[in-house]
């Protein structure tokens, strides 16, 4: 893992993933604003389109620019979102979504994990991988 990279826990009480949409859509709004690229990393296709889906309507007057990179390889969206090893050209941050943590997270400037009810033991599993990496860990509750 590079000098540079930052690994972020954010820990919510929400059930699943559909119910932590809202934190994620935060997350990626607060970065878009900041005009730091964002990769979202789902687990598959499925949840990718749940997440574009989700990013399309969850606010009414806000707007998100994304694309899912597997579907449009070539687009130049700020928020990419993807389900396969196809990577975004910016490597600034990464949501990781999905079970594994995965081996190209050290290409990014800073990861970010999200914990809810039904993923709290992969979350441990991932901590502990990127804490065996020697990385300094950030948790927020939210």
């Amino acid at each position: 893992m590079s000098a540079l990279t930052q690994v972020d826990f954010y820990a919510t009480q929400e059930a699943d993933f559909t119910a932590v949409f809202p934190l994620i859509a935060k997350i990626v709004e607060k970065a878009y604003k900041q005009q730091m690229p964002v990769f979202l990393y789902c687990q598959t296709e499925q949840y990718a389109k749940q997440t574009d889906d989700f990013l399309w309507t969850f606010g009414d007057i806000s707007f998100l620019p994304h694309a899912i990179l597997e579907k449009e390889p070539q687009a130049f969206a700020p928020i990419l979102i993807g389900y396969s090893d196809v990577l975004p050209k910016d490597k600034n941050i990464l949501i990781n979504l999905a079970d594994p943590v995965p081996s190209w997270h050290t290409e990014f400037k800073r990861v970010i994990e999200v914990v809810y009810q039904d993923n709290k033991s992969i979350a441990r599993t991932h901590y502990k991988a990127y804490q065996a990496l020697g990385v300094e860990l950030k948790s927020h509750s939210v």
